[in-house]
């Protein structure tokens, strides 16, 4: 099957091999070999030597065992795996790989650094190698400049391509993707990351779950974009933006001022305290987590006619619905709840809240703590709001003197209490100076414009009956 040449009878320093086209040849423990093959697609193993194997043309598969070898693929796409030792890996022409299949340990391959190679790779150095083949263990693959090809393999790796435009194949494992910015990544197995240093979105076609930033301390501020399996991302210290896509996703931003995009209630969004100034934008009904330092949460949509339901979490939260018939829920701290257009209910719940129920007639629940409702739109048959729990020694209501602009001078920044002369008790104005009435009979809640009746009094609100309200409840904005 070969041809065999030797420098003398019984000596094992040195031996040429030349192949024959299609040869699969083993040399042996011979102290040092030389092999050149053909045309032919081959495969060579050397021995235990120092070897020296050239594949010449053809997709060659060469081995080089123990020793400090060197082998040469020559033409076409060849395969080169040195084995131990500080083996020299040529490809030559053509899309060549340095394999490292058969090890029995992970290993770092740097073709960029080689210098920083451990396990099987230890010593070894490349010329013209555009592709990795790591082990069936934990492999750490870095690619250089040139379009690279690097395959994982089994267990956990690390797949770094470098600069190119490159192709990553994770294999089996849990594995990791290191800046992989215009790199094609195939992987069908395991629980995989992207750890990116800028701007990254996973593409639906791939099965990565996790995108996360390369550095967690760093302060660059990343947008970063799921696909439309279920994700964990999570920022740097910067300003994030984070969109987890379709899927229920896990999304943390870290200490800054980070803005999160949820599309389902199965959306996890985890921020600690002193994290931020954060927000959550949302195109569907969500509830925060409790533990959540989220300071505001609005619906993507104002316009959107969609009915939402929002929780908000036991810190205080900014929260804005649109302009269906929503349900706000404020729970803990002191929140401000701002309904739409819309048959809205706003519950407080603990803490002092500030509640905006918007046009429509809504339902106003302020609960427990010191709750101020505010009214700011024009009031008329459909927009009538009805006040639950409204007690008077702790509630207010403010009025927009843009809608009602007979109350005098107040604003938002610096309310204004109500004057004395402008409030009133029964069904109506009593005098010219009366703007403001309660009804104790039925509950209801008027403004006057004048007092006179020339212009009639119109309903605000309904609260429950009998309460014993003052000028002292009213403010003007």
């Amino acid at each position: 099957m070969a041809a065999t040449k030797s420098p003398g009878q019984g000596s094992d320093q040195q031996n040429e091999f030349f192949g024959l086209d299609g040869a699969a040849l083993a040399l042996g423990v011979l102290a040092a070999d030389d092999w050149t093959g053909t045309d032919a697609d081959e495969s060579h193993t050397g021995g235990d030597g120092n070897d020296s194997l050239n594949g010449d043309g053809g997709n060659d598969q060469l081995f080089g065992g123990a020793g400090d070898d060197t082998l040469s693929g020559g033409d076409h796409a060849d395969t080169l795996m040195g084995g131990s030792g500080a083996d020299y890996l040529e490809g030559g022409s053509g899309d060549d790989f340095a394999s490292y299949a058969a090890s029995a340990v992970g290993v770092t391959v740097s073709l960029a650094n080689p210098v920083i190679n451990t396990g099987e790779a230890f010593g070894d150095t490349y010329d013209s190698i555009l592709g990795v083949v790591g082990s069936s263990y934990n492999d750490w693959l870095i690619g250089n400049i040139d379009i690279n090809h690097l395959k994982g393999g089994d267990g956990n790796d690390t797949l770094d391509g470098g600069a190119g435009i490159d192709t990553l194949e994770g294999g089996a494992g849990d594995d990791v993707y290191v800046d992989p910015w215009g790199d094609t990544i195939i992987d069908v197995a395991g629980v995989d990351t992207v750890r990116t240093s800028r701007d990254f979105a996973l593409s639906d076609g791939v099965a990565i779950e996790n995108l996360v930033a390369l550095d967690p301390a760093g302060n660059n501020g990343l947008t970063l974009t799921g696909n439309n399996l279920n994700n964990a991302i999570v920022g740097d210290r910067g300003a994030n933006t984070i969109d987890g896509k379709e899927g229920a996703d896990t999304l943390m931003g870290g200490l800054g001022d980070d803005v999160y995009i949820v599309d389902q209630s199965g959306d996890r969004v985890w921020e600690a305290s002193n994290g931020g100034f954060d927000k959550v934008m949302t195109s569907s009904s969500y509830a925060l987590s409790r533990d959540a330092a989220i300071e505001v949460m609005q619906v993507a949509s104002l316009s959107s006619k969609q009915a939402y339901k929002l929780s908000g979490s036991d810190f205080s939260n900014m929260i804005t619905s649109a302009s269906g018939a929503d349900q706000i829920y404020g729970y803990g701290g002191n929140d401000l709840l701002k309904a739409q257009a819309g048959l809205d209910r706003v519950y407080g719940g603990t803490g002092n809240d500030t509640i905006y129920g918007g046009s429509g007639n809504d339902r106003l629940y302020g609960e427990k703590g010191r709750d101020t409702l505010v009214f700011d739109t024009k009031p008329g048959k459909s927009n009538i709001d009805r006040i639950y729990k409204y007690n008077p020694k702790d509630d207010t209501i403010w009025l927009d003197n843009a809608v009602f602009t007979k109350l005098g001078k107040g604003a938002l920044s610096k309310p204004q209490k109500l004057k004395a002369s402008m409030y009133a008790v029964g069904n109506k104005a009593k005098d010219s100076s009366d703007r403001v009435i309660y009804d104790k009979k039925s509950g209801a809640l008027y403004y006057d414009k004048d007092g006179t009746g020339s212009a009639a009094q119109v309903k605000i609100a309904t609260l429950e009956k009998n309460l014993k309200m003052t000028y002292h409840d009213f403010f003007v904005i």
